[in-house]
């Protein structure tokens, strides 16, 4: 499963920076471009994290868990950057954007926005859940303090 995991991770990364470069971080239309198709292109390579978390977890791999809990709560973090970067740049771009593009514009802000907003939730609750399994796992076995043991059949 990991290496299904890096495939979606991957490919979909891949695509974006290859669709950014070259980098220029001076530009404003280069990052309002490159940060829409950051905010855009997360889904596929969330699941693919994702995926990878769920293998580690069923193999009891908590090292691989934690680290891959941390690439999650940073991936929130570094898409909550470039939303907001993102949103200062389109309120910056959106008087200079000809008549007959301004739907558009808007359309294209708007998609990665919502999609910003879904994805940046979900990597934090990965990251958090993630972390949270592992520190159950380590102290009881994913058991809580007061739960019962398994029901044995045919006992009142």
């Amino acid at each position: 499963m990991y290496a299904m995991a890096a495939a979606l991770v991957l490919s979909t990364m891949m695509d974006v920076f290859i669709r950014m470069w070259p980098v220029q971080l001076g530009s404003r239309d280069w990052r309002f471009g490159a940060f829409g198709l950051l905010l855009s292109g997360p889904v596929t390579p969330l699941l693919g994290l994702a995926l990878a978390m769920a293998a580690g977890f069923l193999a009891r791999s908590h090292r691989v868990v934690r680290v891959l809990s941390v690439v999650a709560l940073a991936v929130a973090v570094i898409l909550t950057l470039t939303l907001i970067a993102f949103l200062i740049d389109y309120s910056a771009l959106r008087s200079t954007v000809d008549a007959q593009l301004k739907l558009t514009f808007t359309v294209a802000t708007t998609k990665a926005v919502i999609l910003a907003l879904f994805v940046i939730p979900s990597a934090l609750a990965l990251g958090l859940g993630g972390l949270r399994s592992v520190q159950e796992s380590v102290t009881g076995d994913g058991e809580r303090p007061g739960r019962r043991g398994s029901l044995v059949v045919g006992q009142p």
